[in-house]
């Protein structure tokens, strides 16, 4: 995490719960002065010249059912339990061999995804570190971005394409239905079982339950995805745009763009939905976060 990487800027924008987009204003609190809005939080920046953090940088972070924060990043693994932290690296005895982390997911079996930019996919259970590589069946040794579906199964987009793991451990491939490199750094899963993989040429493609490859036709490019309530997914763009899709029947019914001032969405994991059913929108950039929140939209 970089020190001034706390810097939180906010912009207004809402979705309906029944799926259909709201009339949009925007607000300004946040963007001129990112210290008056954080005038009611406490602040603590960890790094490595404060608190002892372990590294100054983080691509993911993570707080697992057990409690214990996880961060990774180009130094390592590093999990937090309120005073201490544990370091695994490339070097770690009885480690999985590699500091460079990507990616951290916790699935609904409470095992621990990482995924690395050079090892594969870790699974991470009862303080065992298992290794899912190319000669274990993945295409690719990078991976970007970590789901899950609601048979168990865990979702992993590669520089060379998808795949899955099941609860037997049991690799499988997918092979889209494309001419393109499969390069997907972001993925979702809705509650039927589509797929929904962004591909760092910028298009979306979805893969059917029933094993069909339906592509997203946007001319300004696609960098993020997540589903939400509603049966509702959220893509980010380079543009900032924000479309609200609906995947029904096997096909595309619905397709909204919302225009944003967060200009080119491209973090991995872009879309939360907190418990009010508000949708936040993240951006990640050199110095700053950007979040949409909820505000002025009627």
């Amino acid at each position: 995490m970089k020190r001034y990487a706390c810097l939180i800027t906010v912009a207004a924008l809402l979705l309906a719960r029944d799926g259909s987009v709201m009339a949009q204003s925007q607000t300004t609190a946040g963007f001129d002065n990112p210290e008056r809005f954080l005038a009611n939080y406490v602040v603590t920046i960890y790094s490595t010249l404060f608190n002892n953090f372990p590294s100054d940088d983080a691509n993911a972070v993570l707080q697992t059912s057990d409690g214990f924060m996880w961060f990774g990043g180009y130094n390592g693994l590093f999990r937090f339990d309120g005073a201490r932290f544990t370091i695994w690296n490339a070097v770690t005895p009885g480690g999985f061999g590699s500091s460079n982390i990507r990616a951290l997911y916790e699935d609904a079996d409470r095992v621990l995804w990482i995924g690395t930019n050079d090892r594969g996919l870790v699974a991470f259970q009862n303080g065992t570190f298992t290794i899912f590589d190319r000669t274990k069946g993945l295409p690719s040794n990078t991976i970007r971005v970590i789901a899950s579906d609601h048979n168990g199964r865990v979702w992993g987009g590669s520089s060379e394409g998808l795949f899955y793991i099941n609860r037997q451990h049991e690799v499988t491939r997918i092979d889209l239905d494309t001419n393109i490199r499969q390069f997907v750094i972001s993925v979702c899963v809705d509650k039927n079982g589509n797929v929904f993989a962004v591909m760092n040429s910028g298009e979306l493609y979805v893969f059917t339950s029933d094993g069909r490859t339906v592509r997203h036709l946007y001319a300004g490019g696609v960098t993020s995805v997540g589903n939400v309530s509603g049966n509702r997914v959220i893509a980010g763009t380079r543009s900032g745009n924000v479309l609200v899709l609906r995947f029904e029947y096997g096909e595309f019914t619905r397709s909204d763009s919302i225009a944003t001032p967060l200009f080119n969405i491209t973090h991995e994991n872009s879309v939360f939905e907190d418990s009010n059913g508000f949708i936040w929108l993240l951006r990640k950039t050199e110095s700053a976060f950007w979040i949409t929140t909820r505000d002025t939209i009627t």
